[in-house]
């Protein structure tokens, strides 16, 4: 879709419909056709329950995580969330007023994260 659109000026302009690009029908997997949110959210999260892909599957806005140009393996994934949770712009602790500032992506995917970890501070 990036490709047939190259080089988009938003990922919101892709699809058929402003900001559908992750509802197209247009991954092939295992014979079936489905969606990128489908792809994520009903098969990779369900089987493989890493809350680190939170960190590589992203919908390339400006907020999210940036997207890499090489695949993901486990030292890779531990890198994008290393970077991603250092980055003061989106997660930072202010030790003034004891208050933790994460991404939305913490409470947009919370039990994901706290499943292992017990909780999004932690």
């Amino acid at each position: 879709m990036i490709i047939n659109h190259y080089p988009p000026k938003s990922i919101r302009d892709l699809g058929t419909l402003p900001g559908a690009a992750r509802s197209e029908w247009i991954v092939r997997q295992g014979g079936r056709v489905m969606t990128l949110d489908h792809l994520e959210h009903k098969i990779i999260r369900v089987d493989y329950r890493e809350p680190r892909i939170h960190f590589a599957l992203v919908c390339a806005a400006v907020s999210c995580p940036p997207l890499r140009g090489e695949p993901y393996v486990d030292a890779q994934l531990d890198e994008q969330a290393r970077v991603f949770r250092g980055t003061p712009e989106k997660n930072r602790f202010d030790a003034k007023t004891g208050t933790l500032h994460l991404s939305p992506i913490f409470k947009w995917y919370g039990d994901d994260f706290t499943k292992q970890a017990g909780s999004l501070a932690a």
